[in-house]
This record gives structure tokens, sequence and C-alpha cells, in this order.
């Protein structure tokens, strides 16, 4: 059984609007508050998580035919662990397990990949754009902000409003053409795109900063290669959990 395609535009626009938000702290309040926002968020996040949120720790049965259906818990018992299993108690291994994962290289290397693109299509923008914004451009902090957070988040909500369709239809023409059984790798057709422009951006940025031509052409490259980022790892996440169900 398939899984549906994921989205993830809320998993990288996060950092992305937090360079928009940082850059209007850290004029008007300094930029120790960049760091107290942040650790006030994390916290307050963490104490909902550990007093609000049961355990939903999956134990798959050991036999591979065998479907077991999840027995209702009430919320005190996930919340104190003593509902996850019910034959015997819960060990260090249900939590580390899952990086054994890697040991398959339809995980492994999709992984690699994706931590290769984000440092590239990600990381990388927002540190020299950190740099390169406030000292051939002399903006300030709103500015460099402004340029790295709106590029990103604009290029990140229109790959994904390309990458999710066309992922979801490849994987419905692989499920016609094999019967009803679809192939998770079909997913993978759908990133050639983000393979192409991720580096492109990253290349523009580069040289539009190299002979500091006009700010609009490094904050284009930002967007056309997180326009490509987004292709990437849409299509990536969704390709992993497809292929994790089967494994």
């Amino acid at each position: 059984m398939q899984c549906k395609r994921l989205t993830s535009p809320s998993f990288t626009n996060g950092a992305h609007l937090a360079a928009i938000i940082g850059g209007f702290i850290a004029k008007y309040v300094g930029w120790r508050w960049c760091y107290w926002l942040g650790a006030i968020v994390l916290g307050a996040t963490w104490l909902v998580n550990l007093f609000c949120l049961p355990e939903t720790l999956y134990l798959r049965s050991q036999m591979p035919t065998q479907f077991t259906q999840p027995t209702k818990q009430s919320w005190m018992r996930l919340l104190t662990f003593r509902g996850v299993h019910r034959t015997r108690k819960l060990h260090l291994v249900d939590f580390t397990h899952v990086f054994s994962m890697l040991g398959y290289p339809s995980v492994l290397l999709p992984a690699l990949y994706y931590g290769l693109s984000f440092a590239f299509g990600s990381v990388l923008f927002a540190v020299t754009g950190a740099a390169a914004f406030g000292s051939i451009y002399h903006f300030d902090t709103v500015g460099v902000g402004l340029s790295i957070g709106l590029s990103t988040f604009i290029g990140t909500l229109i790959g994904e409003l390309f990458a999710g369709p066309v992922s979801d239809r490849l994987l419905y023409l692989s499920q016609k053409k094999h019967a009803g059984d679809p192939v998770p790798e079909s997913r993978l057709q759908a990133m050639w795109p983000g393979f192409v422009l991720l580096p492109a951006g990253v290349i523009v940025e580069g040289v539009c900063l190299q002979y500091k031509t006009h700010w609009a052409g490094p904050v284009m490259g930002i967007a056309i290669g997180s326009f490509g980022l987004q292709i990437v790892s849409t299509n990536i996440f969704a390709y992993v959990t497809d292929v994790s169900a089967e494994l």
C-alpha cells in the first residue's frame, strides 16, 4: 500500500520566515533577542510535547503477513508509556531501531542526497546572504532578512505547488501501468527539475555576488535554488515514506 504524498513547505519555510522576523528583531529590539525568542518558543514547545502529547510509538507485528489492529488506549496510559505495548516493557531499542533503516540503500541514498541538497539549497543561502548583502549592498538587518527570507519563502512555496501534483501524477500513472501496484521509484522521476534548478540557483547567486550585480540577481538565484530544493525534498519525503512501508 502506498502512502499519500507528504508536503513539506512548512518544514523548510519555518527557517525562511525566521530570517524575516529576525531581521526586525535584531534592528529594533537587539540581536540577543533573536536567541531569547527562539529559546522561549522551543522551551514552550518542549513543555507542550512533554505534558500534552501521548506516545504514538508503533510496534509492528513479528509476523510479516499478520495485521494487528491497535487497541484503543486511554490518553493517560499513552502519556505515561503504559499503553504502548501489551506484552512487555519498553526498551531503548524501541526508539533507536529506526536507525536500522539506514542499512537499506533506498533509504540511505535519498537521505544523503537530501542532506546535501538542504545544505546547498538553504543553509548556504543563509550563510552567504547574511554576509554578502551587508558588505556588498550595505543592507541593514531588516534588508538582509527580507532578501533571504522572502526569496527562499516564495521559491519554496511555488516549488511545492509544482512538486506535489507532478509526483502524485507519476505515481498514478505507475499504478495504472502495473495493474494497481505502483512503483515508488516512479516519484523520483519528478526530481529532475529540482536536480537541475537547485545547483543553477547556487551558481546564479555566486556569479552575481562575485561580479556585484544588482541585488535582484542574487535574490533571484536564491529563489531558483529554493524552488529546486522544494521539488527535491517533496519527492524524497514521499518516496522514502512509500518504500519504508514496504520494508
